[in-house]
């Protein structure tokens, strides 16, 4: 085989070549015996060199070569596993274009021979099509990001050393701390995954994953139905953007595994046509506000529970109480209409006349009410247009 130039340096591709041990030498000469007659071959090309050597299928093996204080470059976009020709003397290797990722200081190379810097790698491993696994490396500490942007499930080359995982651009988000790579080896570690379940259909399905404590954010913007990778670990889920609508809590993740949460929703069902749709979601007891602006007629994703509805903007207007919702179920909610044919604007007032749901609702338009009796005034003053107004769920009442 003969060897070829690349970036100013003689180098042979050497196949075969696996050694164990972070630094090894290959000495120039003759074939040596036996099955080492390949071997000797091939380094009398290279006489005196380095050659990086890194775990089969591993990524971001392209080095740098430096001088023994890092000052000076020697070589750049050198390729592992060929060995590269330099002059006798001692040699810094640092990932291609990352200083601060330095793969082997004190490199000795004595003439005549080629040494060997054994690699190891790093594998994260991820559930069968979960998003989010993009990673960085950073030092055992966590105070130096080495590489970032580096992808799951291939060997990613890193020396030996003990290492710290995060998800790529979320410092906060750790995978794996402690991760300890031996030279010649790949170090796989697994990951689990959170799968969103929201019924087709449904709005309002993207979440955020916070700490089991509900103290931290780890990440938003998360999609529903596909599995997004996380560590082992126990979470709480949440409406993105919307701390306080918790859709899950102790949502626990093994390591190869996702974890399902399935959730369920709930349609507020308006007349064609009829306004003041929009409602708000709250608890059960109808004190915590955990949703606005909610459009009526399309299910809305919710955890399994009970709620309150309430016209947007207007809790006094309960639209319905005690609506309950299983997991992956639609709880659908119909409302009925008022329209006022009069010659004015018009308020809605409770059963009694004493309790005031709304205002400027607008005379020969279709507003939502829920099924209910009602006293209509005319529009901010104490003037009453009709009393005891009966709405049924799904119907429309004219009040002339």
């Amino acid at each position: 085989m003969k060897p070829r130039t690349f970036a100013g340096h003689k180098v042979l591709v050497l196949s075969g070549m696996m050694s164990f041990g972070l630094v090894a030498c290959q000495p120039a000469g003759g074939g040596g015996g036996g099955g080492g007659g390949g071997g000797g071959s091939n380094v009398n090309a290279i006489r005196t060199g380095i050659r990086l050597v890194t775990v089969t299928g591993a990524t971001r093996g392209e080095f740098e070569i430096q001088n023994a204080s890092g000052t000076v470059t020697i070589s750049d976009f050198a390729e592992p596993n060929v060995a590269v020709e330099v002059p006798p003397g001692t040699y810094r290797l640092i990932r291609n274009n990352t200083a601060g990722f330095v793969y082997a200081t004190d490199v000795v190379v004595a003439a005549g021979q080629v040494t060997d810097v054994r690699m190891g790698a790093i594998t994260l491993v991820t559930v069968p099509g979960g998003v989010e696994g993009q990673f960085e490396i950073q030092d055992a500490a966590g105070t130096v990001t080495l590489s970032d942007f580096d992808e799951p499930n291939v060997p990613v080359t890193v020396p030996a050393g003990t290492y710290r995982l995060v998800r790529n651009n979320t410092a906060g988000f750790v995978y794996a701390t402690n991760v300890v790579v031996t030279a010649g080896a790949g170090t796989p570690v697994t990951m689990g995954a959170i799968t969103l379940q929201t019924l087709p259909g449904a709005v309002e399905g993207q979440f955020e994953i916070q700490d089991a404590t509900g103290t931290q954010t780890l990440s938003d913007f998360e999609e529903p139905n596909v599995p997004v990778t996380v560590p082992a670990g126990t979470y709480r889920l949440v409406r993105n953007n919307t701390s306080g609508f918790v859709y899950a809590t102790a949502v626990t993740v093994t390591a190869g595994n996702s974890t399902a949460v399935l959730m369920g929703a709930l349609t507020l069902a308006t007349l064609p046509g009829a306004t003041q749709g929009q409602f708000e979601i709250l608890d059960s007891t109808g004190t915590v506000s955990l949703s606005d602006f909610e459009e009526p007629n399309v299910p809305v994703t919710v955890p399994a529970g009970t709620y309150v509805l309430t016209r947007n903007n207007a809790s006094a207007f309960v639209y319905a109480t005690g609506v309950n919702v299983t997991a992956g179920s639609v709880s659908t909610v119909n409302m009925g209409a008022i329209r006022f044919t009069g010659a004015t604007d018009f308020e809605i007032f409770d059963a009694t006349g004493t309790t005031q749901l709304s205002d400027f609702d607008e005379r020969n338009t279709t507003v939502t009410v829920p099924p209910g009796t009602y006293v209509l005034y005319e529009n901010n003053t104490t003037n009453v247009v009709a009393s005891a107004v009966v709405v049924l769920a799904g119907q429309v009442t004219v009040v002339p």
